[in-house]
């Protein structure tokens, strides 16, 4: 009787285990574009974002091809301004890069400075500087890059939002026909055509 008792208990404890693991693994599992919309609650799980490392991204800015967005999920001009880069970046069939830039920033991490450098004739020329006069990424950015070559940038409501209060005022009262023209003649460099697999190893 104990023998079967604790051959029951056994069972059960299996089957216990089996469902604990199955869920775990599903939560762990989670593909890069349902992470994305949970994060940016705007965009749906059909979008084209893929999260990569700061290493990942210094890669492709130094010798890859393809898009990349800087950004978090905590900047409201974030939220709204991937729906107009995922609607564009569908229209082209291109992938976007993406990678969270907030800890890095606020920590200055050695990633971070490598990004700044990189970047750096884009932020000088944009007078993206912080209060003490160092070169800043602000979010949101997106660079285009192809064969390590800069050949897009646009951070339009990372750093001056001309005194408008949230995204939505700014894109009813500024030029939003011309970001999304813009977008779409960057994102065309660097279309589905130009680059097969492998390009940014």
């Amino acid at each position: 009787m104990k023998k079967r008792v604790i051959f029951i208990i056994l069972i059960v404890l299996v089957i216990i285990g089996l469902i604990w693991l199955c869920v775990f693994s599903t939560r762990n599992n989670e593909t890069d574009n349902i992470k994305f919309s949970k994060e940016y609650t705007n965009v749906g799980i059909d979008n084209v974002f893929i999260y990569k490392t700061a290493d990942d991204i210094i890669s492709i800015l130094e010798h890859g091809t393809g898009v990349v967005f800087l950004g978090f999920p905590e900047c409201q001009w974030c939220q709204k301004y991937v729906t107009f880069v995922n609607d564009i970046a569908k229209n082209n069939d291109v992938v976007v890069n993406y990678f969270n830039i907030s800890n890095d920033r606020k920590e200055n991490t050695s990633s971070y400075q490598k990004m700044v450098s990189i970047l750096s004739n884009q932020l000088a020329s944009d007078n993206a500087y912080d209060k003490d006069g160092h070169l800043r990424i602000f979010v949101p950015t997106i660079v285009v890059v192809k064969n390590g070559e800069i050949v897009g940038f646009d951070d339009e409501t990372a750093h001056d939002t001309k005194n408008y209060k949230s995204p939505d005022d700014y894109w009813k009262n500024e030029d939003l026909d011309g970001l999304k023209q813009k977008l779409d003649d960057l994102f065309k460099l660097v279309g589905p055509s130009f680059c097969s697999t492998g390009c940014n190893d």
